[in-house]
């Protein structure tokens, strides 16, 4: 009998049990989207399709747990194993097959059933950190994301738009 705990099969359990839900948009890095300028290398900054990445994207639901990271009396910078975070961070942990990339997006929705009606909050990750066990194999993953700002005409319109099959 092992005496080794199983990170992958902890980290799935909890996940199973929490209620908190995120809709995870896995941006592509082969596939522009019709905005992208090929002379300037650029998007359309307020592209209602690929929000100003020019790239395309799919959404994918999981299940995951946010930390906040809150702003101490000594510093605006936060250390964890994971790294070091602007107090204004949040940190997402994912189960090891999903996968969250840099520059991927985390909107935070509310649900009625197993639908996403309306957009809480949207993050934008900035860096993953591969969390692995033995023999080098990731565990689970912990993504660093900034909150971004829209206005609340885009908010509406894009959530209803991008959610309507989902």
């Amino acid at each position: 009998m092992s005496d080794m705990i199983d990170l992958r099969k902890e980290m799935k359990k909890m996940l199973d049990n929490t209620k908190y839900k995120i809709m995870l948009q896995k941006t592509s890095k082969k596939i522009h989207c019709k905005c992208y300028n090929e002379k300037y290398h650029e998007a359309k900054n307020k592209c209602n399709i690929c929000l100003g990445t020019g790239w395309v994207f799919k959404f994918e639901k999981h299940k995951a747990f946010k930390q906040d990271c809150t702003n101490s009396a000594d510093s605006a910078i936060l250390f964890t194993g994971a790294g070091q975070f602007s107090y204004n961070s949040k940190i997402f942990y994912f189960s090891h097959d999903v996968h969250p990339q840099a520059k991927d997006y985390i909107w935070e929705v509310t649900w009625k059933g197993e639908k996403p009606i309306s957009l809480q909050n949207l993050y934008r990750i900035q860096s993953i950190g591969e969390q692995r066990g033995e023999n080098g194999r990731i565990e689970y993953y912990v993504a660093l994301a900034e909150l971004e700002v829209l206005d609340k005409d885009f908010r509406n319109f894009y959530v209803g738009k991008a959610w309507r099959d989902a």
